[in-house]
C-alpha cells in the first residue's frame, strides 16, 4: 500500500501486505484492549497499518502476526508515526529489539 506523501525511513526491506487484516492490541487503563487494522507491510525492523485510531506517537502496542493461526505471533513494538488519511490513520510501529 502506497502513501501519497508519506516519507519512508525503514532500511530493510519491506513486505506489502495487501491490506490484510491485522489485530492490534494494547493496554488502557489496565484493560486489554484490540482493534482489527489493515496491515500496509512487515520489515524485521517494523510494521505499518492503517486504522480508525490516532495513537499516540510512543504507544506501546502489540502487533499480532497469523491471529488466526493456532500460533499466532505477537511482536511488541512502539508507534514512531502517524499519519492522518482520509477518516483513518497511517500508523508506523518499530519492533522491539528482542522480537
Amino acid at each position: 500500500m502506497t502513501i501519497q506523501g508519506f516519507n519512508e525511513q525503514r532500511q530493510s526491506v519491506r513486505i506489502d501486505m495487501e491490506a490484510s487484516d491485522l489485530l492490534i492490541v494494547w493496554r488502557q487503563d489496565g484493560q486489554e484492549q484490540q482493534i482489527i487494522a489493515k496491515h500496509s507491510d512487515v520489515s524485521r525492523l517494523g510494521s505499518s497499518f492503517v486504522c480508525s485510531l490516532p495513537f499516540a506517537i510512543g504507544s506501546q502496542l502489540t502487533v499480532v502476526l497469523q491471529s488466526n493461526s493456532p500460533n499466532p505471533r505477537r511482536i511488541n513494538g512502539q508507534v514512531l508515526r502517524v499519519s492522518p488519511l482520509e477518516q483513518q490513520y497511517f500508523i508506523a510501529v518499530e519492533f522491539e529489539a528482542d522480537a
